[in-house]
């Protein structure tokens, strides 16, 4: 409680700094993996498009690598590689110049390799599933717009609409990182400040997410918060390129899916832990039109039980507004 506390008092606190006007240039919005950093004017309409790609190999524990021998000391299973693709379709209407509105629903393709000792034999096996995760709704209110500095908040809830019963072809229920949804309604919490000058520009942003209560199968995803930073260069008012560094920490889930194979390395609980990332990517705006892509990659990860390492992460988008 005392982190929910203190990330709601850095969300306001950090209003107070946004004074100024926000352009409508390639860089005025954020790169494109960062969502919900700007609103739109009364009665305007924007729809998006976003494809996210995610390659994950090896396993880790903590900072350490792990080889498949050595998970297979201790767990008859243990997770090889994992591939997750996403389509997210967004949209958002302006209530007011200040107050926009919005909703995301994601809908996702994973597919996870692992080793599994059987009769004192490895066998390498591939699980996949796809289906449509949570459903999110949320508001982003400006609170500032004035010389080339933009603020906003945001807060939404999302819906329990993913899967969370998604199994293996033998009927068992496939581990936590292959389901879809968390079960739960969670709130999300954000904050976003962008400054712009003649050629270039830099944002902030503050997300977080607060799960509510526990699932059917007696579980509940660890809260999430992540720090983004992000400078942007106009290569000419169209078109601007952006690096960004991201800093993201899960708790680890409450409770557990007592249906879960202890022996598999991916059932702990303990899904926790940090990671920072850094990005490349390019905006591109054509009257209402705008094309974002984005390629990421983690610098440092920690993880509190044994998981798959990131290893890429491209995005790509598109968005219309009428």
């Amino acid at each position: 409680m005392k982190r929910i506390i203190l990330f709601v008092a850095i969300l306001m606190t950090s209003a107070i700094f946004a004074d100024t006007e926000y352009q409508n240039r390639a860089d005025s919005h954020a790169p494109v993996s960062i969502m919900g950093d700007h609103s739109h004017k009364k009665n305007e309409w924007m729809f998006s498009y976003r494809y996210m790609t995610m390659d994950m190999k090896d396993a880790r524990l903590g900072s350490n690598d792990l080889s498949t021998a050595e998970i297979l000391n201790d767990y008859e299973m243990a997770p090889r590689k994992m591939t997750m693709s996403m389509h997210m379709l967004g949209a958002m209407f302006g209530v007011s110049d200040t107050l926009s509105l919005m909703a995301m629903l994601p809908y996702s393709y994973k597919s996870m390799t692992d080793t599994h000792v059987h009769m004192m034999v490895e066998e390498m096996h591939t699980h996949k599933s796809d289906g449509l995760g949570d459903l999110k709704l949320s508001a982003v209110k400006e609170l500032f717009s004035k010389n080339g500095r933009y603020m906003n908040i945001s807060s939404g809830i999302s819906l329990p609409v993913g899967s969370i019963d998604e199994k293996r072809n033998t009927g068992s229920r496939l581990p936590y990182m292959m389901q879809f949804g968390s079960g739960t309604f969670d709130i999300h919490l954000g904050s976003t400040y962008t400054k712009l000058f003649d050629r270039w520009s830099y944002g902030t942003q503050l997300s977080g997410i607060i799960r509510l209560g526990e699932n059917q199968h007696d579980y509940r995803l660890g809260n999430a918060y992540e720090a983004h930073a992000w400078v942007a260069k106009t290569l000419k008012p169209s078109i601007s390129v952006s690096a960004r560094t991201s800093y993201s920490s899960r708790d680890n889930i409450n409770g557990a899916d007592t249906s879960l194979d202890a022996m598999m390395a991916t059932s702990d609980t303990k899904q926790g832990g940090s990671q920072l990332d850094l990005g490349l990517g390019i905006n591109y705006k054509h009257k209402k039109q705008r094309i974002g892509f984005e390629i990421a990659t983690p610098v440092m990860q920690h993880f509190n039980s044994i998981q798959l390492k990131t290893s890429t992460v491209a995005t790509l988008g598109y968005q219309y507004s009428l």
